[in-house]
């Protein structure tokens, strides 16, 4: 059946329009948090391929949330945007779509865009250039337009009714200059004064990902696989990354065990294996947690360069070997850089919950230096609670604490702790973490970050450090984080320059590091609290918070992987893409059979 046209009067400037009703798919809004970027669109189901719409933003007070299959279109010249926009609104919106592109890139554009009504495409008629909406039917949608910036100009549209509750599916062809790219903005505007933004980037982006081989190993073929790339555009700099532990996240039904009737073959995740874009290297990962009942994986996969300039290709493998040792290697996700990794997913009331290597331990620390924690207190099953990442411990102010019985050699050296924290509203005071050495004079080495009336106001984070030669402290303090919200928070020592501290991904602090803390700072020897503090062996200073992936470093980590790192643990679904399922075949070699065709989480 031939593709038919929609037909509008044409939106020129002072020109009103009138829209026709049409059909739309429809699916419940459902708000969480005050944010809809958990609105699932419901899967566009074509011949060949299922569309999964995993691309929003923060949309608080948005009430046309717009979403697109892919955060980056990729290609030498054109790429297909599918886009979803869902009315969470209980009224109709006569509704303006216009997009914005940078002023000085005059060949790029959208060119045809087409709906899906009935099972089939149909064009709608675009309207471009010198492009005027009727502010006076739009006014109400126009005060809550969001800024873009000047740089960016209207360069296409059209208009559509969006039903009540309702979710539209669109196909926009884009062109643009060959061998370029750049940032485009989708905004929509409904006549009852529903709004919505989104901004995709595009552009040519090369990856080595080229006839990939298929994985087998000990004489076992991997059955299935599925790409994941990862967004060049969400790691920060100029520079590629060296062995950057990404965090995977994924809810997959083919993840699921066979018995759930899934692909997987260990019910424990054991045969899943992570490989370079080459198909056969493997890549060392450590899973953090899996479900073989709801195919949700939560894993750490060291990658060798994260590129800042082409997106990075990974292969995941699933149907292996049932039997056997697991293909995870954690110890080999973090580099000798990383001196202490603590996921805090383990049961606290459970020795070896985490195996801790087979010791006695009930917090486990992923690095190869197994300084593993000790419970302590009336800490009981019900502390480990949610986190960012999957699970975490909730300390509760009054007798809490890990003792990591021994901290790390700093040695004069520089060093970066990063971590995810909780506390309630108003903390009084108490420490996340703290090192102390216990020497028999006045003087010892510390290191702590947590809340403190003494060195900074009520509410306020502190970090502080000294060394051994040291009676003061070295102290940031930042505004006040103590309102019950998930903040990240990185510290990093340069003892020849600068304390610094990041929130969320930034630089929130930064002063001159003084003789205070400039020399030696060796922890092996001393306990190593957190959740407290351990003044020279003896407890106190507890706090109320529930804290999540506490890492430290040796080294100074960049603005730039700081920043990465944040990206990639937020919000994961939007850090990489994954493909649909590919498997093997074994008549053909690895030849592939895809099924499902392009799939997003």
């Amino acid at each position: 059946m031939p593709r038919q046209k929609t037909k509008f009067k044409i939106l020129t400037a002072g020109a009103v329009i009138s829209v026709l009703s049409i059909f739309m798919f429809q699916s419940s809004p459902e708000k969480k948090n005050g944010n809809y970027t958990s609105l699932v669109s419901e899967p566009l189901i074509l011949d060949n391929q299922q569309i999964e719409f995993s691309h929003t933003d923060d949309n608080e007070d948005e009430t046309l949330i717009i979403k697109t299959d892919k955060k980056h279109y990729a290609g030498q010249s054109w790429a297909d945007i599918y886009i979803s926009i869902t009315n969470t609104t209980n009224t109709p919106q006569k509704s303006a779509i216009l997009f914005y592109f940078l002023k000085d890139k005059n060949k790029d554009n959208m060119v045809t865009i087409e709906q899906r009504k009935n099972n089939e495409w149909r064009y709608l008629t675009f309207f471009k250039d010198n492009i005027k909406i009727d502010s006076s039917a739009l006014s109400a949608a126009i005060k809550k337009r969001e800024t873009i910036p000047n740089t960016f100009e209207i360069r296409s549209g059209t208009q559509l009714d969006i039903p009540a509750n309702g979710t539209t599916y669109l196909l926009a062809r884009l062109e643009y200059t060959p061998n370029t790219g750049g940032e485009f903005w989708v905004e929509a505007l409904g006549d009852d004064g529903a709004y919505g933004l989104l901004d995709p980037v595009y552009g040519t982006s090369a990856s080595s990902d080229t006839k990939p081989g298929w994985f087998g190993k000990s004489g076992t073929v991997w059955t299935n696989r599925k790409r994941i790339t990862i967004d060049h555009f969400d790691v920060v700099g100029s520079s590629s990354f060296g062995d950057f532990p990404v965090l995977i996240n994924l809810v997959d039904n083919d993840l699921k065990h066979t018995n759930n009737a899934g692909k997987v073959a260990s019910a424990s995740g054991g045969d899943i294996v992570f490989t370079s874009s080459g198909g056969t290297t493997q890549l060392d990962h450590e899973i953090e947690g899996y479900d073989p009942a709801t195919g949700e994986l939560i894993a750490w996969v060291r990658v060798p360069t994260l590129s800042t300039t082409a997106d990075t290709v990974l292969y995941i493998y699933y149907g292996g070997s049932a039997t056997g040792q697991g293909q995870q290697n954690p110890t080999g996700v973090w580099d000798g850089n990383f001196q202490q990794v603590y996921h805090l997913d383990q049961d606290p009331s459970v020795t070896t919950d985490g195996d801790c290597a087979g010791s006695t331990f009930e917090v486990c620390d992923s690095t190869s230096n197994n300084r593993d924690g000790d419970m302590n207190g009336a800490m009981t099953t019900s502390d480990k609670v949610q986190g960012v990442v999957s699970k975490s411990l909730d300390f509760d102010g009054s007798n809490d604490y890990i003792d990591t019985n021994y901290g790390p050699n700093l040695a004069g050296n520089s060093f970066t702790v990063s971590m995810w924290f909780k506390t309630p509203t108003k903390v009084a005071g108490g420490f996340i973490m703290f090192g102390s050495t216990a020497d028999t004079g006045t003087q010892d080495e510390s290191m702590s970050i947590g809340f403190s009336s003494a060195s900074c106001t009520v509410g306020q984070l502190l970090f502080s450090v000294r060394d051994t030669d040291s009676t003061s402290n070295d102290t940031l303090c930042a505004s006040r984080v103590d309102d019950s919200a998930w903040y990240h928070v990185a510290v990093v020592h340069n003892p020849s320059g600068n304390n610094t501290m990041y929130l969320n991904g930034t630089i929130h602090q930064s002063a001159a590091v003084t003789a205070n803390s400039s020399g030696s700072k060796d922890f092996t020897s001393y306990d190593f609290f957190l959740g407290g503090n351990n003044g020279r062996g003896t407890a106190g200073d507890f706090i109320s918070a529930v804290v999540d992936e506490l890492h430290f470093s040796t080294g100074m980590r960049s603005s730039d992987w700081i920043e990465t790192e944040y990206n990639n643990q937020k919000s994961p679904k939007t850090f990489y893409s994954v493909g649909g399922q590919e498997s093997f075949s074994q008549s053909g070699g690895p030849g592939l059979k895809i099924r499902g065709g392009v799939q997003f989480r």
